[in-house]
């Protein structure tokens, strides 16, 4: 029995940590499927991941093949049984994984092609999409998934988790096609929202005056369609027997190695996987190095996953990013040794329960007679697949993979704090708004929908994130996310990005949160409009502030912005935009150079206090922290390494801690940690390697606190990693200790 409670992972009341990876067997020969299995084992993964492919099982409408040479599930999940990890699958009906039609049959397009969408003005998709909801689809992928419950039956005590379909909604997006089917059409003229009344043509060639509204009102429907299309999924499969254990919803949106698309996914399904207890949602991430160009944007989406999650709900990550980064067999993109290793340190010190490492060994895709394209090839990669994994195609270990596993053993060794243990925040908030990122589709013929999701994706976070949010994390604040648009703000301090269109339900929760007494910081553009495009000031009304023009870069020379009053110490900075605001009820600590207006200024309403900047400064961070402090927001991690750097999370767990640090460069650091300003670790000082990062526990057992991590625990001993010359340790029996550590910066205590 697998349980989601408690923010926990619990396999038969217990919680677990899971390291998973992903291993194709209808890639690979059966010769080649248990030593792939090993090599997972030898990584310290307890779990294998894999997708069932409908296209390659049932190629043709009724044969169904799951005992031939490459698709016989049922040995695939008894060779993961026969070495004790768990399986987890992944059988769509839609699971990407580059296959062609998207794991689809053929014969499903050419028999039902009515199932296939056209969006806005009957543009085609150009992604294999097809109607989720439509009664025929349905129906086939009821069929489906019944005849992979029965492969599934006989390993129920070992099946972890089943995934239900794969990046809903993702076609629709990329492709800016809704599905605007005549059934789909119909069900949304059924239902009560104000734009039911248009006719099919009216929705699909929306004029200016309906724009706006109609945008909202589709967002809304389709998140409702895919929630119920899980819901349809998961109750098909307990109808199948299938009812011990969670159902995993994915979360699609990284692109280009960023995390800036990424919510879109989550404002697509939070609906959906939040809908009841057994749904756990994973994460698809493709981030690129670990570094100070991007780091933050992990730590961002981690929390905004959190942020809308029903209450106990875990989060985990569903593909997670490995290998080197060779996506296209070209030698581009290859990543640093350190970038799985970072990236998934991260995302444990911020609660994730499950990584499932995608793709973890590589494989082949053979030629099927109904993909009668050219090549035969059931995927789109050509004969090898996966040639950035650590596990080549032919088995072979890349550079990575010893990295790689070296992570998995250190957070195995662990597990029973990472299985539990909850981040620990300073008294600061990061705003999430579902509806920013309703940006899926957007119809470029109309100019409003085209102007409001314009500006949105203008201001909604690229700046902030480059900007505030890394400057805050290196300074040491630790932040958390807080869904503003449908939950209570509990947090005393936020901030909120912000563009010129927001709901005036949300406007008016700000308005009401200063006047409470809570601290806003705005950055961005100030609210002029409601979502729907409609004069809406309710927010600028109660902060008594005017915006007026807006300068870009170039359109008025060379832009700048310069700090004024108590923030005059610090230079003049070029900006790439500038909104100048007349204020009444704040001072001003950044202007525009050649108007002298305010486009950052703090202020006081009712109880509370909030700052605006509506501009960028430079990444400046006693510029910032003098902003906060001002505020009066702190921190309280802090250190003295002076060329920064480095990135300090905490976790809890009761009296026991975990202090992760992250050096985000390639050269070695060596500093003291504080904690409200006084020194931990006795002062003795933390040294970190260029790429590495450490997790220091606190409070463990007789462990009170270890200068290195542990990276093995046994009846009899406990083994540390640090990058210094020796770890410092205080035991309950053994008072202060110092080992000395060997060329493998390990050191031993027996």
């Amino acid at each position: 029995m697998i349980e989601l409670e408690n923010n926990q992972i619990m396999v038969n009341g217990k919680p677990e940590l899971i390291m998973a990876g992903e291993i194709h067997y209808f890639r690979l020969p059966q010769s080649e499927w248990e030593p792939r299995i090993i090599e997972a084992k030898k990584a310290g993964l307890n779990a294998i991941a894999s997708y069932i492919p409908w296209l390659c099982h049932e190629e043709f409408e009724g044969n169904f093949d799951f005992e031939s040479e490459h698709y016989d599930l049922a040995k695939f999940i008894s060779l993961c049984v026969k070495h004790e990890l768990w399986f987890i699958a992944r059988p769509g009906p839609f699971i990407m994984a580059e296959m062609k039609n998207e794991g689809i049959p053929y014969w499903v397009y050419s028999k039902y092609p009515e199932l296939v969408p056209r969006g806005f003005h009957g543009q085609k998709a150009t992604t294999a999409t097809l109607d989720y909801m439509n009664p025929k689809f349905l129906e086939l992928a009821k069929h489906w998934l019944k005849k992979v419950s029965e492969v599934l039956q006989p390993f129920l005590e070992h099946l972890l988790a089943v995934q239900l379909d794969n990046e809903i909604g993702m076609l629709s997006w990329v492709s800016n096609v809704p599905e605007l089917t005549d059934f789909a059409l119909n069900d949304f003229r059924s239902r009560n929202y104000v734009s039911s009344t248009l006719s099919a043509d009216e929705i699909r060639n929306p004029s200016e005056e309906v724009a706006g509204q109609l945008r909202m009102d589709l967002g809304d429907f389709f998140r409702k369609r895919y929630a119920a299309y899980v819901k349809f999924l998961q109750e098909t499969f307990e109808a199948f027997g299938i009812t011990d254990c969670p159902f995993i919803v994915n979360v699609h949106g990284t692109g280009g190695g960023r995390g800036f698309t990424y919510p879109i996914g989550i404002s697509q399904l939070y609906e959906a996987y939040t809908q009841n207890d057994k749904i756990l949602p994973g994460s698809d991430y493709y981030f690129e190095d670990f570094d100070m160009g991007s780091f933050q944007d992990l730590y961002l989406c981690n929390e905004f996953m959190k942020a809308v999650n029903r209450s106990g709900q875990p989060v985990s990550s569903m593909e997670f990013n490995c290998g080197d980064g060779n996506f296209g067999d070209n030698l581009s993109g290859r990543m640093d040794i350190s970038a799985v290793d970072l990236k998934g340190r991260l995302t444990l010190a911020q609660d994730n329960r499950l990584i499932n490492y995608y793709l973890f060994s590589g494989g082949y895709n053979y030629e099927i007679a109904s993909a009668d394209d050219g090549n035969h090839r059931f995927a789109i990669t050509g004969e090898r697949h996966g040639f950035a994994a650590p596990l080549s195609p032919e088995g072979k270990h890349n550079y990575t993979f010893e990295r790689m596993a070296e992570s998995i053993q250190t957070a195995q060794a662990n597990r029973k704090f990472l299985a539990v243990a909850q981040a620990d925040y300073d008294e600061l908030s990061f705003a999430f708004i579902p509806d920013y990122y309703m940006t899926d589709f957007v119809d470029r013929e109309n100019a409003k929908m085209t102007e409001i999701v314009r500006n949105i994706e203008q201001f909604r976070n690229t700046a902030a994130w480059e900007n505030l949010a890394r400057t805050l994390l290196l300074l040491g604040y630790r932040f958390d996310a807080v869904d503003i648009q449908n939950q209570e703000i509990k947090r005393k301090n936020l901030i909120v990005p912000t563009a010129e269109y927001l709901s005036g339900a949300v406007q008016q929760k700000l308005a009401n949160f200063v006047q409470a007494g809570g601290t806003l910081i705005l950055y961005g553009a100030l609210p002029r409009f409601d979502d729907k495009g409609d004069e809406c000031t309710i927010l600028i009304d109660c902060l008594g502030l005017k915006p007026d023009e807006k300068r870009f870069d170039g359109e008025f020379g060379s832009l700048s912005v310069v700090p004024v009053g108590e923030f005059a110490e610090f230079a003049e900075s070029r900006t790439y935009f500038a909104q100048l605001v007349e204020t009444k009820t704040s001072e001003a600590f950044l202007i525009e150079k050649t108007t002298g207006r305010a486009t950052g200024a703090c202020g006081k309403i009712g109880a509370g206090q909030f700052a605006f900047m509506t501009t960028t400064y430079s990444s400046n961070l006693a510029f910032f922290e003098k902003l906060m402090q001002k505020l009066d927001i702190q921190h309280a991690l802090s250190h003295d390494f002076e060329d920064h750097g480095i990135l300090m999370t905490m976790q809890k767990n009761g009296a026991e801690k975990m202090l992760h640090l992250f050096n985000l460069d390639g050269f070695s650091k060596t500093f003291c940690v504080f904690e409200n300003g006084q020194a931990l670790f006795d002062g003795e000082r933390i040294t970190l390697d260029g790429h590495r990062a450490l997790m220091l526990p606190f409070g463990q057992g007789d462990l009170h606190w270890a200068t290195g991590e542990i990276v093995e625990k046994g009846t009899d001993r406990l083994v540390f990693r640090s990058f210094a010359e020796k770890v410092v340790i205080v035991h309950q029996m053994r008072g202060k200790l110092e080992l000395a550590t060997d060329k493998n910066h390990l050191a031993i205590l027996e």
